[in-house]
């Protein structure tokens, strides 16, 4: 048969099980959160990347060259960390730019182009690499798009460490929060504690035996004091028992003491048939106060 676990252990296990959870629903939770903070962090990069680039485009004009000189600065400029690319569409849907990732790698246009006032959707694109492309279009109000793209490995990354280092931590966590447990339930175990060695060392004269109070007033506490009463009850009756054992030696010895004596003088005397006639008459006056005095005790 299995060995039971012990009371502690079982409190021990569900504190921490009960942590655990808790903080793994916290951490998820912050993950989670964190997340689509940095989802949202890449589409507001794009949509101010994509509102400067259409903001050039109306200062500019149709001047290629001006564009190419704006979208080779800006590429470059976090080309190394962001990936930024950009992408001019005329208003049949060519393309007249691209610049960045976009002149790296085909990203896709969105099968249908948005239309002026149009909410933004930024689309996400896996092209085969280790993390995916984010990418915007919008309308450009002098006709045409521009699609604006940011390689997604600074946010994706920033969330994936995020969520290693709370897979890491929670080992740690229930490892400490197991210890905790362990530590308060053996604290808060040690006036049960006490009361076991108090109990084993009980015996019909260690009646006297209290377990120590804290005087806190808790569940614990008044179990003591509990257990402090039922001994002192048990006390009183051993005491009453032992006081009704002499009291009924003494009056059983008595009668016994009598019968004993006028038979033993009986013996010794000449016996006659009045002599044994008044022993055996006595005798039984004997033996039926001896009865009332067993029923009386009874």
């Amino acid at each position: 048969m299995a060995r039971e676990r012990s009371l502690g252990t079982q409190w021990a296990l569900r504190y921490a099980l009960a942590m655990f959870v808790v903080v793994a629903g916290v951490l998820s939770f912050h993950y989670s959160q964190a997340r689509e903070r940095f989802q949202r962090d890449a589409q507001l990069l794009l949509r101010l990347q994509a509102d400067e680039l259409v903001g050039e485009i109306q200062r500019d004009g149709a001047d290629v060259a001006s564009l190419e000189r704006y979208l080779d600065r800006t590429a470059a400029l976090g080309y190394r960390v962001l990936r930024l690319g950009f992408r001019v569409l005329d208003s049949d849907g060519a393309v007249v730019l691209e610049r960045g990732s976009l002149a790296r790698v085909a990203l896709p246009l969105p099968s249908v182009l948005p239309e002026a006032g149009a909410p933004d959707v930024v689309e996400e694109v896996d092209v085969g690499e280790e993390y995916p492309f984010y990418t915007l279009v919008v309308r450009a109000p002098a006709g045409g798009w521009v699609q604006v793209a940011v390689y997604t490995q600074l946010f994706v990354r920033s969330a994936r460490e995020l969520r290693n280092l709370f897979l890491l931590s929670l080992p740690i966590v229930l490892l400490v929060t197991t210890f905790i447990g362990v530590v308060l339930a053996r604290s808060s175990l040690q006036p049960i504690a006490r009361i076991i060695d108090v109990a084993e060392e009980v015996s019909a004269t260690q009646l006297g035996r209290h377990v120590p109070r804290s005087g806190s007033g808790d569940e614990l506490d008044r179990l003591a004091a509990a257990f402090n009463a039922m001994t002192d009850r048990i006390r009183g009756g051993v005491d009453r028992m032992r006081r009704f054992s002499a009291d009924a030696a003494h009056e059983l010895r008595t009668p016994v003491s009598l019968m004993r004596n006028r038979i033993e003088a009986a013996v010794d005397a000449p016996r006659t048939a009045e002599r044994d006639q008044a022993l055996l008459e006595r005798t039984l006056e004997d033996i039926d106060r001896l009865s009332d005095t067993i029923r009386g005790m009874l």
